[in-house]
C-alpha cells in the first residue's frame, strides 16, 4: 500500500489532490474533466473530501452507468465532431439519391453546414486537449506543494509514469506525452 492509502485508512478521508496522486501512483491517467466528474460523483456531500463511506457507496454503484457515459460523450469535442461529420456525409450521400434539383441543393447545403460544425467541433476538441496541458501543469504544482518535489522532479516522475503506462498498454501515447 502507498503512503496515501495508509493515510486514507487511518484518517478516513481523501482530498482532491490526494485522490489524483493515488490515480497517478496507480498509472491511471485521466483527463482533467473526467477526473473532476468522478471526484464530484464520489464526494456526495461536496465538502471537498471523500470519506470511506462515500468511496464505499460509489464503488457499489453499477459499473458503466449509461447516463454517466452519455454525459461524458456530450461534453466531448471528439464526440460532437465525429457526429457532425458523419451526419454531413450522410446528407452528401443522400444527394446522390435525390432526383429533384431543389432537394439536392438543400441536402448539399445541410451537408456543408454539418461539415462546418464538425470542423468547429474539431477546433474545440483541440482547445479542450490543450487545456488538459494547463490542468497537467496545475497538477504538477499541486504535487510539488504536497510532496516537496521540484518542478523538474515532478515532471520527470509524471513523464516516467506515462511512458511506463504506454509500454504496458503497448500503444503509442505520443499525443498524450508531456515534456518539461
Amino acid at each position: 500500500h502507498s503512503a496515501l492509502m495508509k493515510t486514507f485508512q487511518e484518517e478516513g478521508n481523501l482530498n482532491k489532490v490526494s485522490l489524483r496522486q493515488l490515480f497517478d501512483e496507480s498509472s491511471i491517467h485521466l483527463p482533467g474533466h473526467v477526473f473532476d466528474h468522478i471526484y464530484h460523483e464520489i464526494d456526495v456531500n461536496h465538502d471537498g473530501s471523500i470519506s470511506k463511506q462515500e468511496l464505499s457507496d460509489y464503488v457499489r454503484l453499477p459499473a458503466n452507468r449509461p447516463i454517466d457515459i452519455a454525459i461524458l460523450c456530450l461534453k466531448s469535442g471528439h464526440f460532437w465532431s465525429s457526429s457532425f461529420l458523419i451526419l454531413g456525409s450522410l446528407f452528401f450521400l443522400g444527394d446522390v439519391y435525390v432526383i429533384n434539383e431543389l432537394s439536392a441543393s438543400i441536402t448539399d447545403k445541410i451537408g456543408s453546414l454539418l461539415h462546418l460544425a464538425g470542423g468547429l467541433a474539431i477546433l474545440y476538441s483541440a482547445y479542450e486537449h490543450q487545456s488538459e496541458f494547463v490542468e497537467y501543469a496545475k497538477h504538477i504544482f499541486e504535487v510539488m506543494a504536497s510532496t516537496g518535489l521540484s518542478v523538474v522532479q515532478a515532471c520527470r516522475r509524471t513523464v516516467e509514469e506515462r511512458e511506463t503506462d504506454a509500454k504496458m498498454n503497448s500503444t503509442s501515447h505520443s499525443d498524450q506525452a508531456y515534456t518539461c
